[in-house]
């Protein structure tokens, strides 16, 4: 048996036996994609297609539970007829790896769907994310076996212009960090790859701050907010959670193409930061960086340069890596540079037992791999990321008492409405749509029924919400409502989510006006399609809601009855009017399948909600880029106190909107009451190789039960290079029933708190220093301060990234 083949044989030997045995070209397909679709005829896998794009194998195949699988079944059974003819047709028999969607469960029909991620970080719970994971991991490798799953996404959401916010876990360094922890352990089995998935978290690096907030444009930050801010989940991820993949970004870094780019690729991702896995390109992104980008002559030398910058995948599909061959040939790169990526990609395979487990099981794919506790996770974290924003003369809970409720806005009774991008109905959507652009993938060619005569395992667009009712099993918000009142629910959609017609709005106002309590359900839509409101490529430059809602929200309110609006969003929204004239307000983000049902049971106090803002609401999109934790002398926080008569004169704020956030970072109401009655921190000197112990009493001070999130932030008083104002440093979620308190302990390391000094050395040096508990972070409880003594001390490699803290009930 050769030696690659042997299971019982040291992985690397393994890894190095079979590339010794591999041709330039076989080496080279390794690190080369292409789409399912390609390889389809007449709806089935074309052995003469497997022959022209895998004849000498293939690395990955991205997207691979495309929409047009019927089932889950149909998706194994594809899946295995192009793993046997990688294994059993090509010379060396290497298998090939899908690459799938996943930021909120498999984008693949019959899999579990979930909240999106800036919702399931409203929860402020990193460890259901990661039984999350672990859930879609298990679901992935059931249809494709051990694949490189496409998340998490950990770019900080700073720029509400930007589209792709939903996909986020918010504006916070250190709340992506957990989060992002969490989902890779959870999709890697904690560690166990032979029983998971192979992680692959994006965007590498400082997606989300670009150039007038859109998308793949030139990133905006310095070096520092590269590796302190947007860099600190990866690093985080890769040393404590053993991240094996990452997704370069399309953007430029001070000039040059990430893709293109050995400082971010080699020096800081691997070099700083440590990471052995692979990198691959974003979807055509090094294509980008020569025909858009204009940083290459032509393909070929962009395959060179993307190569030598460390990328290992050209995908979805390759056409810049096809001409390395012949580069290598004509001596542009050395063919080393092909066996370090193509060793990283035969190694990630190895790990995946792809080599000894190639194949799924089809027939197990018969009965359902949704479990019922799946569904009820997904409806648990629903529960736990609804954020009640405002709640005057405690309007909420709604009582079952007879009166009749009116349910009026484009959401109220949609099922589509409920899930964020980058999910299976929002892709099926996007597919069904002629205009969404789609067709350019040859996903429409392989939907025979688009535009047409509807034939079995086709939806056409009319039918979307209709099958997504059916395939969930799921029910409106409307009708969830209908089902638990104890009167009459009326519903008129009002207006479209972003259209200028108000050809619905006397229907609305009619209904409104039968009605004693008005519910509005208003705010975007995620997806690919042009009636999309936030996604990828949908950014956009007003943060006000949509179409026509405002003018629908401004004339139901002048009914004068009470109005309960319940924003669905993806990107955070300028509700400045709703904020003032509301009576109540449910941020409920895109809270998946089960969001009508979570929503309900909080509107009628079934439950409590209890999540918390992950990310600033600004009140106009001109204050974007806006977030916590901004520098000292920058933002909404400035301390003038000391200042110079210039700075006070000179030192900021609009002239025409007050500079802070309608809504803070940590902000959210409850249907209880919180008290903090004291706080104590262990040491006012602490040495910096040593930790403090910041402890708070929790308690429940109002009539019911609840959750509070206790939030912890640090406060560097000075430095040599400037600092944030305030840093998240660690959170828990506790429950705590009326009168009854906790004790929260957050013991802080000084490895924790390093940066950059003006020598670029990565250190936690003595100082002055503020440790604050709180509820939000506007409302903190208590200030204490303590002093960091000793030695200048460099934590490269040694860093800390988390405080867990310690929960005592009393």
């Amino acid at each position: 048996m050769e030696i690659y083949k042997n299971p019982g044989e040291p992985l690397e030997k393994r890894v190095s036996d079979l590339l010794g045995r591999m041709t330039l070209e076989e080496k080279v397909a390794q690190l080369s994609a292409c789409l399912p679709q390609m390889l389809l005829k007449g709806g089935e896998v074309s052995e003469e297609l497997l022959m022209r794009y895998a004849g000498e194998g293939l690395g990955r195949i991205p997207q691979f539970p495309m929409p047009f699988h019927k089932d889950a079944y149909q998706i194994g059974k594809a899946y295995n007829a192009v793993q046997k003819y990688a294994v059993e047709k090509t010379r060396l028999g290497i298998p090939v790896m899908a690459q799938v969607e996943c930021l909120n469960g498999v984008v693949a029909v019959d899999a579990t769907a979930f909240p999106s991620p800036i919702a399931l970080a409203s929860s402020w719970e990193p460890e259901a994310v990661r039984t999350m994971g672990h859930v879609i991991g298990r679901q992935m490798r059931a249809m494709v076996n051990g694949a490189n799953a496409l998340a998490p996404v950990v770019d900080l959401a700073r720029d509400a212009r930007w589209g792709r916010v939903y996909e986020t876990f918010g504006e916070s360094s250190y709340m992506n960090a957990q989060f992002g922890m969490a989902m890779v352990r959870g999709l890697q089995h904690d560690g166990d790859l032979t029983r998971g998935v192979q992680s692959c978290a994006k965007h590498f690096l400082g997606y989300s701050t670009t150039q007038g907030g859109l998308n793949s444009a030139p990133v905006m930050a310095g070096t520092r907010e590269i590796y302190e801010d947007f860099g600190k989940p990866f690093e985080a991820m890769i040393r404590k959670a053993s991240l094996q993949s990452i997704m370069c970004t399309y953007s430029e870094i001070d000039g040059r193409p990430v893709s293109f780019s050995p400082e971010i690729l080699r020096d800081l991702l691997r070099g700083r930061m440590g990471f052995t896995g692979s990198a691959i390109c974003d979807g055509g992104s090094i294509e980008r960086a020569c025909f858009t980008q204009h940083a290459a002559a032509d393909l070929k030398e962009a395959a060179v340069l993307a190569l030598k910058a460390g990328l290992d995948a050209d995908a979805p599909r390759t056409e810049a890596f096809i001409f390395l061959p012949e580069a290598v040939r004509e001596g542009l790169v050395e063919e080393s540079y092909v066996d370090e990526a193509c060793a990283r990609v035969l190694r990630q395979k190895f790990q995946l037992g792809l080599f000894e487990s190639p194949y799924v099981d089809t027939e197990a794919l018969k009965t359902t791999i949704s479990t019922e506790e799946d569904r009820a996770l997904s409806l648990e974290l629903s529960r736990k990321s609804l954020i009640l924003l405002k709640n005057d003369k405690n309007i909420l809970p709604l009582k079952k008492d007879g009166k009749t409720l009116a349910v009026i806005g484009p959401h109220g009774d949609s099922i589509i409405d409920l899930f964020g991008g980058y999910t299976f109905p929002s892709m099926l959507e996007a597919v069904t749509d002629k205009e969404s652009g789609f067709s350019m993938l040859g996903v429409n060619e392989a939907l025979a029924g688009v535009g047409g005569e509807q034939k079995e395992g086709v939806i056409p667009p009319t039918a979307v919400d209709g099958y997504c009712r059916s395939k969930y099993g799921v029910m409106s918000l409307a009708g969830e409502m209908e089902r638990r009142a104890g009167g009459k629910v009326l519903y008129a959609k009002g207006c479209q989510i972003d259209d200028e017609d108000t050809s619905l709005f006397d229907e609305a106002l009619g209904t409104a006006q039968e009605s004693d309590i008005i519910i509005m359900t208003l705010g975007g839509k995620s997806g690919w399609t042009n009636r999309a409101t936030s996604g990828e490529g949908r950014d956009r430059t007003s943060l006000d809601l949509p179409g026509v809602q405002e003018e629908l929200f401004k004339r139901v309110k002048a009914l004068g009855k009470p109005v309960v609006l319940v924003l669905f969003h993806g990107r955070p929204l300028s509700i400045n009017r709703a904020s003032e004239e509301a009576d109540a307000i449910l941020d409920v983000w895109f809270p998946g399948p089960h969001g009508g049902q979570a929503i309900a049971e909080a509107l009628f106090g079934e439950i409590n909600p209890g999540g918390k803002l992950p990310i600033s609401i600004p009140r106009s999109s001109g204050q974007c880029p806006l977030y916590h934790d901004h520098k000292w002398g920058a933002g909404y926080r400035r301390d003038t106190g000391g200042a110079i008569g210039l700075e006070k004169l000179f030192g900021g704020g609009y002239t025409d909107i007050p500079s802070d956030p309608l809504y803070h970072f940590g902000y959210g109401l409850s249907y209880t009451d919180f008290a903090y009655p004291r706080a104590e921190i262990s040491s006012e000197e602490v040495p910096s190789d040593g930790s403090a112990t910041l402890t708070a009493v929790v308690e429940n001070i109002g009539d019911v039960t609840g959750d509070e999130v206790v939030q912890f932030y640090i406060r560097d008083r000075e430095a040599r290079v400037t600092r944030p104002v305030m840093e998240l440093v660690g959170f828990t979620r506790v429950t705590l029933a009326p009168g009854d308190k906790c004790e929260v302990s957050l013991e802080l390391s000084m490895a924790q708190l390093g940066f950059l000094n003006e020598d670029r050395e990565f250190v936690v040096e003595p100082g002055n220093m503020d440790i604050m508990v709180g509820s939000a972070s506007n409302r903190i409880h208590h200030t204490l301060r303590f002093v960091i003594t000793g030695e200048k001390r460099n934590l490269a490699g040694i860093c800390a990234y988390s405080s867990v803290p310690a929960v005592k009930y009393l």
